[in-house]
């Protein structure tokens, strides 16, 4: 008899767990959303056909389902994955996550501004939208997740915001039409290819809050012709082929190597290439001009 109680209240427990683990889902004025917590009253902005004629859409702070208001905390997983009518996008101050593939593969949105309450874009999060042109960060960011903006190939600039610290690896790699790129005097580390095939950059800054660089960061940037580094007491610390790599130099035509024509120096650095191809101002043919700052204590 005892068996058969534990087995019924296993039962009913497996039970009450699958139907809590349910999505609830439902649709508000035009749009798809998942709820994300009855205790909170929250929800997220639920995955859309990548047919559907979307045009123009404004995500509201609040929606309604069953009499009950919920408030929009995040894009969820392929919320507008792959839209092929997406053209304008606002969403609220209420979200905080835009959740992996939310708006990635579109084909028509060219302007997006995250809101200063995003705090976190997951991996992938705008990816592969061909039309983007223009990007605005959120300032509530601490870090950039790996591929969070990366393969976007209309954008223009790229400008990190202050505040955020940690530029992981590949989060912009392949936006190749961008010629401007600001870092932050926050950002304290570049990671691996996270710049790499941003192949319109002419010139890029390091400040000197910046204490590492990953390797390739800069890879496959061809018209990269200046790099200046600012002062700072600490050494840069490089990893290998950051601005392009080096081996490649005998041949100017491979689009893996920057042709740096000027290099300003304003710090030390140290690098842990362990090939001297993999160094970053080693074998250029291309540079002209070097201005080492006061700074330089040692080379």
């Amino acid at each position: 008899m005892r068996n058969k109680i534990l087995s019924a209240a296993i039962g009913l427990g497996t039970a009450l767990g699958l139907h809590a683990a349910d999505k609830v889902t439902f649709a508000y004025e035009g749009l798809n959303y998942n709820i994300l917590s009855e205790a909170d009253k929250t929800c997220e902005v639920g995955r859309h056909d990548k047919n559907a004629q979307l045009s123009s859409v404004v995500i509201p702070e609040t929606v309604e389902y069953n009499g009950t208001a919920y408030t929009v905390t995040a894009l969820g997983d392929s919320a507008f994955y792959g839209n092929g009518y997406l053209t304008a996008l606002k969403i609220p101050e209420t979200v905080t996550v835009i959740k992996s593939c939310a708006i990635s593969q579109t084909l028509r949105l060219f302007e997006l501004r995250l809101p200063n309450s995003v705090t976190e874009v997951e991996p992938r999060g705008v990816y592969g939208n061909r039309s983007l042109y223009a990007l605005w960060i959120s300032t509530g960011m601490r870090e950039i997740n790996r591929e969070a903006f990366n393969a976007n190939p209309a954008l223009t600039a790229i400008v990190i915001p202050e505040g955020i610290e940690i530029i992981h690896d590949d989060a912009f790699n392949y936006c190749s039409r961008a010629t401007t790129l600001i870092i932050s005097s926050t950002v304290t580390t570049i990671s691996k290819m996270a710049f790499a095939g941003c192949s319109s950059l002419t010139n890029v800054k390091i400040p000197g809050n910046v204490q590492e660089i990953g390797n390739e960061a800069f890879s496959y940037c061809p018209k990269l012709a200046t790099v200046t580094i600012e002062e700072a007491s600490q050494p840069l610390k490089l990893g290998s082929d950051v601005f392009g790599h080096g081996i490649y130099t005998a041949n100017p035509n491979n689009d893996a190597w920057c042709r740096l024509k000027t290099l300003n120096l304003n710090r030390s650095w140290t690098c842990t290439a362990t090939d001297v191809n993999g160094l970053p101002f080693s074998k250029r043919s291309t540079l002209q001009t070097i201005n080492i700052g006061e700074a330089v204590s040692s080379i």
